[in-house]
């Protein structure tokens, strides 16, 4: 047998399948946030999610952010099919709202998946208005469920549904729903809503079954159905059983084995979101987390169709680039489609475009390759200024300790101290002490008062004063944070400063954003399964930023610079897909922001000296 070799995300040799031959190009695109209609080149999306196809090529495009359901020729000029509203102040996105009737005056909340029928019908998963809605003849009409009927089975007209992230027809008209809220869903053609009883031994992702992405094919034992979910893709049979499983970070568990087999070398699936059936023992999908797309058949994973094959990429190799399949780059791709001239469409979410793989016809086997253990290792100095670098897991967060913020910042003031100071070499200690900003200053009053440390800088986000309040990590401005959360913040960073002040130790506020807080592009995968609208987070920064400046302590605002750089044609991925840590580019936006600032600050100089 013909085997692949990678080394370094290059493709060596690969035997009769050669995917050399593999091209990833652009359909779609300029990069640029917007709903602009128009030729390839000057298009504009929002967020791109789900697709789907029809027979004639042309491609079907769920534009969550837009609110807005975009149609792409086979030609790549793109046009709105259905679909209204103006974007906010940000220029972002598009407040969503619930109304039927003409394409061009209906109205959308999140629409995250479509799916085309056999007569041309377009079916939409509308998540936050928890239905299915159906495009046919320019009219939009609710083909299921409501914006107020819980997640019950039943007549369509009655059921219910949490938060619908994928769609999929199979061949006898059956339509599957990946509710990430409920679990996997079935209308069939007689219009009766049923949820599919998954296996026990299916893991639950935050303690349900959430599902994201669903794709059907037709074999010769009946309909197959692959379902993709957060850490796993599992495949099942027309009866709801599950035939095959592959599950992220596999250890032994007899009782995951036996649900069927598990994909071959216990080799991670890392983080399906959509997937698209190539034939009954075949499929691709979209890897969200670590910004790729993915092959595999019958109980083999096989490699990435982009740069750099991971385990768990976190984001490390996103970004935009097209050509051979060896060095292409993709950022937080969210949807997948099968074209009718076998090319793959890929909703190339991060970059604002749809991308088009062509010439691939499989891999032979790849060999597994073990995911990489990250080392943490880091010990302070006396004899040198000592800074105290402070706050939750997003001071440090998966990766080595060269690359963290902390160590970039170290470097920075050394490589520019005989410039700007301070007189001894500098030592900087990534802490991550506490979610909450009251441990954190308990922390700060009780060990780092009394040590030997120069300086405090103290990096802080809406979701540490959100813990303090027992609140979730993102909670909604509009509704949870009353004036007094914020006064408490000021009185919090005073006393803390007031504390450093009496032992002469200078204190440094940095504050920055949370992904939702700037872009429903920055939180994808961990924003899909709680249904809140992005502009309840519209204002966070502005809120925190005036707590922390009426505390009267220097102040590093970065709000600025993630705006800054998420409005860029070719922004790169600020954070990880699954959660609210940066990704590599966005630590290092903060590192060289934060480095920067200090520079100009100074605040180890003595008070009433001159920069």
């Amino acid at each position: 047998m013909n085997i692949c070799a990678l080394a370094f995300g290059t493709v060596i040799a690969c035997g009769a399948q050669a995917v050399a031959t593999t091209q990833v190009s652009t359909l779609a695109g300029s990069g640029l946030a917007g709903y602009a209609d128009g030729p390839p080149g000057e298009a504009e999306f929002m967020m791109p999610m789900g697709l789907a196809t029809d027979a004639r090529g042309n491609v079907y495009v769920a534009d969550a952010a837009a609110q807005r359901i975009r149609v792409v020729a086979p030609s790549g000029s793109v046009s709105t099919l259905a679909g209204s509203g103006s974007a906010d102040e940000t220029g972002l996105w598009v407040p969503g709202g619930y109304r039927d009737g003409r394409a061009d005056q209906a109205q959308f909340n999140k629409p995250s998946a479509v799916a085309v029928d056999r007569h041309g019908a377009v079916y939409v998963a509308d998540a936050f208005n928890h239905c299915i809605r159906k495009i046919e003849n320019g009219i939009v009409s609710t083909f299921a469920g409501s914006p107020t009927t819980a997640a019950v089975d039943g007549p369509r007209a009655t059921a219910g549904f949490g938060n619908p992230a994928g769609l999929a027809f199979d061949s006898v008209g059956n339509l599957y729903v990946a509710d990430a809220l409920v679990g996997l869903r079935k209308i069939s053609p007689n219009g009766v809503v049923r949820t599919i009883p998954l296996s026990n031994d299916i893991p639950n992702a935050f303690g349900m079954p959430v599902v994201t992405g669903v794709s059907t094919a037709r074999s010769p034992k009946g309909e197959v159905v692959f379902v993709a979910a957060p850490g796993m893709m599992f495949v099942l049979d027309a009866n709801g059983n599950v035939t095959h499983m592959a599950v992220a970070e596999l250890v032994d568990n007899p009782r995951l084995m036996t649900a069927g087999p598990i994909l071959q070398g216990y080799n991670s699936p890392g983080y399906p979101y959509a997937v698209a059936a190539l034939g009954p023992y075949e499929y691709v999908y979209a890897d969200t987390v670590s910004s790729t797309v993915r092959w595999a058949a019958g109980v083999e994973l096989e490699a990435p169709l982009g740069a750099r094959p991971s385990e768990n990429a976190q984001s490390d190799w996103s970004g935009y680039q097209d050509g051979p399949v060896s060095v292409a780059r993709y950022n937080e791709p969210m949807g997948i489609a099968l074209l009718p001239t076998r090319q793959i469409v890929v909703a190339d979410t991060g970059n604002r475009r749809i991308r088009l793989i062509s010439g691939f016809t499989g891999y032979n086997r790849l060999p597994s390759s073990p995911a990489a253990g990250i080392v943490k290792e880091l010990q302070g100095r006396k004899d040198q200024y000592t800074i105290a670098y402070i706050g939750n897991s997003s001071v440090w967060h998966a990766t080595k300790w060269e690359d963290s913020i902390p160590a970039q910042v170290e470097t920075s003031l050394n490589n520019d101290r005989s410039r700007f100071g301070p007189s001894k070499p500098v030592h900087v200690v990534g802490i991550e002490w506490a979610a909450s900003l009251t441990g954190t200053s308990e922390m700060i009053a009780n060990v780092l008062a009394d040590s030997s440390t120069n300086m405090v800088v103290l990096q802080l986000n809406s979701g540490m004063v959100n813990a303090d309040h027992d609140r979730p990590l993102l909670a909604s401005v509009k509704t949870a944070n009353s004036a007094a959360d914020w006064a408490a913040l000021t009185a919090e960073l005073r006393g803390i400063a007031k504390t450093l002040a009496s032992k002469r130790i200078p204190f440094v506020v940095v504050i920055h954003p949370l992904p939702a807080e700037i872009s429903p592009l920055e939180d994808p995968y961990y924003r899909a399964f709680e249904p809140q609208r992005y502009e309840d987070y519209n204002g966070s920064g502005t809120l925190l930023h005036a707590a922390a400046a009426a505390a009267d302590v220097p102040l590093i605002d970065l709000f600025p610079d993630f705006l800054h750089t998420e409005r860029l044609a070719t922004h790169p991925a600020l954070f990880g897909a699954r959660d609210f840590h940066f990704s590599v580019q966005g630590t290092d936006l903060v590192a060289n922001a934060v480095s920067t600032a200090l520079e100009q600050l100074r605040p180890w100089q003595p008070p009433g000296t001159a920069p």
